[in-house]
């Protein structure tokens, strides 16, 4: 039995198989001299890897993963990006090096770059470009790896693997993802949590415990991976488990309100499906089309839902870039974010507004702000949208029927601060991710520091029951959104601290829901929660968390 990090939810058990991505090999023809022919060959290499991530982008089109299609598009901008082909068009002209080569050296460059940086971000950028010119490399070499058939229920297992693989990997049959490696907040990552499927990283000898061809049981709600059960006759078989759709009677019973987290327009069709009945965070940073026109485009089908939706303001900054903007220096978890970057692009702010009053006309709009800082800097928000409808009705345009706005809590500054200004605010959120590397200066982006990322610490927890019993205090709705908010353990406490709603992802919405009800009727669970949330010494505190966990995977 083997333990990692759960990243999605979910059990299951399969045939082991085994990724294992070889290397292109060079090819033993001749090579000519004549450096247009590296050229030509270097840019038909590019142009076949495109096409290949464009017709998997293409099969998720209308798979509600926009994201997924994001991370596959932004490969595709990686693979031909301007400074890389002018620097490898440069060395096959000038220095007489192969395409391969040339390019190799080109795109090792920025890996060396990106690698020198502090910021996990960064260092999980050098690893998305080394996954790029791996794909490029095949196709300039003639080499393409064979894509396996699962023909019975399968746990793909690797070292580690990049997006663009994972996807390509993806069947009916792949019932769990396992991995030895992986940064929890990688694109990897982003795109599991899509699968619907459970998942799990960071098992160390996963590889000398079980080979491929070994049959294995997979929780993703404890991060377990474990021999699988098997019948006298050596046959494996998966425990029969209730359907979620069969325990949603049981969501009357919910500790909290749980609503979920949407991207765009491709995700209407997902929320609808989930039966969530709000829209806790609208994440508009990921819409492609950000002109005032793409915008309301993109924001009047959810308006016309008729459920209380909360939209986050553009959260630019660090690994989210806008698309219309070129960064000045390279982006920092400490630099130019959210409401600050906003402040400094009144024009794209401006926009926004006018996108989301013309989008929500008579209906009620929720909007909030990404990433303050201080009061100052939250009614400085305000000002500006308040002053922006105020033109709005005074020429007569569409607007809202009313407008509520609210601060979302990433910065610890922002929570300690929160009982000045929360007379002012409709509604808070509170980040979960942002807020605990800051609280702890622990950058969430990098795989080395994933032990110390602890979102369970009292310390942590206390920090956030503060703003809460500031906001339960004057009837001030909280939404509580980030990975902890999905993760059933920590889920579970949050719903503890006080009156709240958390917001998840849609995949995992009914799991969720379903868990957390039988947990709410759990007289052990509730006892321990509460005592758990009133321990702050370490030794008893752990045993209780201990039980506690026991007692939420029984659950399960």
């Amino acid at each position: 039995m083997l333990h990692g990090k759960p990243l999605h939810p979910g059990r299951a058990t399969g045939k082991v198989h085994w990724y294992v991505e070889t290397a292109p090999v060079g090819t033993a023809k001749p090579i000519p001299q004549n450096p247009d022919w590296h050229w030509e060959r270097l840019n038909d290499a590019i142009k076949q890897a495109e096409v290949a991530w464009q017709a998997l982008s293409d099969t998720l089109a209308h798979a509600d993963t926009s994201v997924s299609n994001d991370i596959l598009q932004a490969q595709i901008a990686m693979a031909k990006d301007i400074d890389v082909m002018a620097q490898a068009k440069q060395a096959i002209y000038e220095k007489g090096k192969a395409g391969d080569e040339a390019y190799t050296d080109a795109m090792l460059a920025f890996v060396a770059w990106f690698e020198k940086m502090e910021e996990g971000q960064f260092k999980q950028r050098a690893q998305d470009i080394k996954d790029v010119l791996q794909r490029v490399l095949t196709h300039y070499h003639g080499f393409n790896q064979k894509t396996p058939v699962f023909h019975e229920n399968t746990v793909l297992m690797a070292s580690d693997l990049h997006p663009g693989v994972l996807l390509d990997l993806m069947q009916p049959r792949c019932v769990a993802v396992v991995l030895e490696q992986g940064s929890l907040n990688s694109h990897t990552a982003i795109v599991s949590q899509q699968l619907g499927i459970p998942v799990i990283m960071q098992v160390t000898h996963l590889h000398t415990a079980f080979p491929s061809g070994s049959y294995v049981d997979v929780d993703g709600d404890t991060g377990c991976v474990c021999k699988a059960v098997a019948r006298q006759d050596g046959a494996t078989y998966n425990q029969k488990r209730p359907s979620i759709e069969s325990l949603e009677s049981g969501h009357a019973n919910l500790p909290c309100t749980v609503a979920v987290n949407v991207m765009g327009v491709n995700d209407i069709t997902t929320f609808k499906a989930s039966g969530a009945p709000a829209i806790g965070l609208f994440r508009t940073e990921f819409l492609n089309d950000v002109t005032r026109g793409g915008q309301v485009a993109a924001y009047q089908p959810f308006f016309a839902l008729g459920v209380p939706i909360i939209v986050r303001l553009f959260d630019y900054g660090a690994d989210k870039s806008a698309p219309h903007t070129e960064q000045a220096n390279p982006p920092s978890q400490l630099g130019l974010r959210g409401l600050r970057w906003l402040r400094d692009h009144p024009s794209v702010m401006n926009t926004q507004l006018h996108a989301l009053y013309e989008a929500a006309g008579g209906k009620i709009l929720n909007i909030e702000f990404p990433m303050v800082r201080t009061p100052e800097e939250y009614a400085w928000g305000v000002s500006m949208a308040k002053k922006l409808l105020k033109t709005r009705q005074a020429r007569n345009l569409p607007r809202p029927k009313h407008v509520n706005f609210g601060p979302l809590i990433e910065v610890p500054s922002a929570a300690w601060a929160f009982e000045r200004y929360a007379d002012a605010c409709d509604f808070v959120a509170i980040g979960t991710n942002d807020l605990h590397q800051y609280f702890f200066a622990v950058d969430r982006y990098d795989p080395q520091l994933s032990a110390l990322y602890d979102v369970l610490d009292s310390s942590f927890l206390g920090l956030i029951k503060k703003v809460i019993d500031t906001a339960n205090q004057r009837a001030i709705p909280v939404t509580i959104c980030g990975q902890m908010a999905a993760d059933p353990l920590s889920a579970w406490l949050l719903s503890g601290l006080g009156t709240v709603t958390l917001s998840v992802p849609p995949t995992v919405y009914k799991k969720l829901c379903a868990h957390l009800s039988r947990l709410n009727g759990s007289s052990d669970a509730l006892d321990l929660r509460a005592r758990l949330l009133a321990s702050t010494e370490s030794a008893p505190r752990q045993i209780k968390l201990d039980a506690l966990r026991k007692v939420v995977a029984e659950h399960a």
